[in-house]
């Protein structure tokens, strides 16, 4: 299982994919946000890439069938981060990835994207001005 931190466009994902494919002929298979899902072209692209469904039962069916499983616990919340939060996880109790390993004894292998959070200039936190003005269900920030 590979742990990231989440950069606004998950780029250092997709090249860590590539990466692994070319190093071990397996694809790793993301798990997203549901709301990714409710965007139609969006949502094709991620099936199209093998991402499937951020959800405990999905994780532990992709570990059952020994799938390398890769998550970014932070999801919207960091992505969307300003940059005086640079290089923070946003994670807080976002830990239910462990729980979802355990019975198979999957190992959590780290993986940092050193220079995502440089990328783009986030000048304010837009997923807490997005809850602010559109309220929590909103789709995206």
């Amino acid at each position: 299982m590979l742990v990231s931190n989440h950069g606004i466009l998950p780029v250092d994902g997709l090249l860590l994919d590539y990466a692994i494919k070319d190093a071990y002929g397996r694809w790793p298979r993301g798990l997203t946000d549901r709301r990714i899902f409710k965007i139609p072209i969006v949502r094709q692209f991620f099936m199209d890439l093998g991402i499937v469904l951020a959800n405990p039962q999905t994780g532990q069916e992709l570990l059952e069938r020994e799938e390398i499983v890769y998550i970014m616990p932070g999801g919207a919340r960091e992505a969307f981060k300003s940059n005086r939060e640079r290089y923070e996880l946003m994670w807080k109790r976002r830990m239910g990835f462990c729980a979802a390993r355990d019975p198979y004894w999957v190992p959590i292998i780290p993986a940092v994207c050193v220079g995502i959070d440089e990328t783009y200039h986030v000048l304010f936190d837009g997923y807490r001005l997005s809850e602010k003005i559109f309220g929590k269900n909103v789709l995206l920030p």
